[in-house]
């Protein structure tokens, strides 16, 4: 059995990826899995150290929940207790190995304002606005999208000493089977999405 290959969030913005979804059965039959507990470990990548929790739940149906983050995701004080070592938490995925699933993927991202393009989505819309004796700017939105698996995109701005940064949310849904690459495949979508919507690059496209 392959063992699963964890997101490394290498050369990109991002910080946390959750995948997150309703698992089917075999489509030729197999083993039902049982629920498990969440478990975390962490993991080193050249971007920091990562943590992975996992865990499995059984009510009317069953669910695989994943979900690798910085260290930089989280704020002082809020580091998640590493309970596992992290081959017992990739135990928890493997035993829904070869199952198709339905996952929800969300995942957040920072990135310096002035890297995103002028005509871009966000700097259009948070330009400033004055009247009178009043200046208004828009410093958080969420939209929502229909008919595409890319869901919802969430963003606030917030001030890092003379630098403004963007805190972005994105979420979506594909269908795929749990396998030794799920993860990072469903890291590089959600990354696709990132650059498509926020700095206007297409895959493949000349930077």
């Amino acid at each position: 059995m392959a063992s699963i290959e964890l997101p490394k969030f290498e050369n990109t913005y991002g910080l946390s990826l959750s995948a997150c979804g309703k698992v089917k059965s075999l489509e030729h039959g197999g083993k039902q899995i049982s629920e498990k507990k969440t478990r975390v470990a962490w993991y080193q990548t050249p971007s920091g150290r990562v943590f992975v929790r996992a865990w499995i739940t059984r009510k009317k149906a069953t669910y695989l929940h994943v979900d690798c983050a910085l260290r930089k995701y989280f704020p002082e004080g809020r580091i998640p207790k590493v309970t596992h070592k992290k081959g017992e938490v990739l135990e928890i995925i493997e035993s829904a190995q070869d199952k198709g699933i339905d996952l929800g993927i969300n995942a957040c991202f920072d990135v310096p304002l002035l890297e995103l393009p002028e005509n871009g989505l966000i700097r259009s819309l948070s330009g400033e606005q004055k009247s009178v004796d009043m200046c208004l700017k828009l410093t958080g939105a969420e939209l929502s999208i229909s008919g595409a698996p890319l869901t919802r995109i969430r963003w606030n701005i917030r001030e890092e000493g003379k630098k403004s940064l963007v805190h972005v949310q994105m979420r979506g849904g594909r269908a795929t089977r749990v396998c030794s690459t799920y993860l990072s495949e469903s890291w590089d979508w959600i990354n696709e999405q990132f650059m498509a919507f926020m700095l206007g690059k297409r895959k493949d496209a000349a930077s």
